[in-house]
């Protein structure tokens, strides 16, 4: 998975009813501050894969230390 210019990490790829599915993470950097969740999904073998679909956006506080 590229993102140009984010961080993309931990992805996981399973089947649910005979689509393969991708999700992983995007971050702004590698210890981020904003963090979102994707998934893209294959109906191919994994040839071709859909667009990124958000699934979840969280923004992090950081801890003054």
């Amino acid at each position: 998975i590229v993102t140009p210019n984010k961080y993309s990490a931990w992805p996981l790829i399973g089947s649910i009813n005979g689509m393969l599915v991708c999700i992983y993470t995007v971050a702004d950097q590698h210890v981020a501050t904003e963090t979102s969740l994707y998934m893209k999904i294959s109906t191919t073998n994994g040839l071709t894969w859909s667009e990124p679909i958000e699934i979840f956006t969280e923004k992090t506080k950081r801890i003054p230390y």
